[in-house]
């Protein structure tokens, strides 16, 4: 809008086009103030969650890592002090599509007043929402989603959820058919769920997966402990016959009573397996969740 302000380009009146009017100087990334360029990997711009952008290589010095598994980078905007995170150091925006068809009035590609066609541009992606039974929808702001009421299909940004009824419509229909409900703005309702399921998940995932890599070595370390014990009783016992009777006799009891131990210290195991077992069946129930 800035540059169709400033006369740069003309709006044609009957379609949506754009025509290249005079030089256009490109915009600089607001750290380190050198001009975006889509030849140079480093001065791309990076569109951040807030609207604003910086170049590739101050999101590179400037971001920090995160301990989620899919969104890996953090940066607080310089411009806006909002702090978002980012799953990649790269991504096709709004901006660096524009700076392309941008370079190519520049190189001759465009002749001065052809007709620049805008491609559809998907805008600034929100944080995403990750259903439990898949790895990550697409849930761009423009996506088209249909109104639960007419049918009709809009943007995320145009769309709206009813609390009292639990469903997804557009402007109009709330309008005329839920004037008296409770209203919230869908996009900030996804985002404010995606929140909740990132701390959930930051949470609960290092708890449970901790698990498999202990049980498995602690059950390789027993089945060894078990193996080494019983290679020693068994060569105790052996030793017997190679004494005299009294010698013999007290070698005996120490068997026995090593056997002992070991059938105590199993038994006790055994017992708190089992226990664990039947926990976490129960759990398992417990669970309200189906699994595909």
């Amino acid at each position: 809008m800035d540059l169709l302000s400033r006369n740069f380009l003309e709006l044609h009146a009957k379609e949506y086009t754009l025509i290249s009017c005079q030089s256009i100087t490109l915009p600089e990334c607001p750290i380190c103030h050198e001009e975006y360029s889509i030849d140079t990997p480093e001065r791309e711009p990076y569109g951040l969650q807030c609207g604003h952008a910086i170049c590739n290589g101050c999101f590179s010095n400037l971001s920090t890592q995160t301990s989620s598994g899919t969104f890996k980078y953090g940066l607080l905007c310089c411009q806006c002090q909002a702090h978002h995170i980012y799953s990649q150091k790269s991504w096709e925006n709004p901006l660096k599509a524009f700076l392309r068809e941008m370079s190519q009035l520049s190189s001759g590609d465009l002749k001065p007043k052809e007709e620049l066609k805008i491609q559809p541009i998907q805008p600034i992606q929100p944080i995403q929402l990750i259903q439990p039974n898949s790895i990550q929808p697409n849930r761009n702001e423009g996506d088209l989603k249909s109104c639960e009421n007419c049918g009709n299909e809009f943007s995320l940004l145009e769309m709206f959820l009813c609390k009292d009824c639990d469903i997804k419509i557009c402007a109009l229909c709330s309008m005329r058919k839920h004037r008296s409900h409770e209203i919230v703005d869908l996009k900030a309702e996804m985002e404010k769920i995606n929140q909740l399921f990132l701390e959930t998940h930051q949470t609960v995932t290092p708890q449970i997966k901790a698990y498999d890599v202990c049980f498995p070595d602690l059950h390789k370390d027993l089945i060894n402990h078990i193996s080494n014990v019983q290679k020693k009783l068994i060569a105790q016992i052996d030793k017997i016959e190679t004494l005299n009777f009294d010698s013999a006799k007290r070698e005996q009891e120490k068997c026995l009573g090593n056997g002992g131990k070991f059938e105590e210290i199993c038994e006790k195991y055994l017992s708190d397996l089992r226990t664990c077992n039947t926990r976490l069946e129960n759990l398992f129930v417990e669970i309200d969740y189906p699994l595909e």
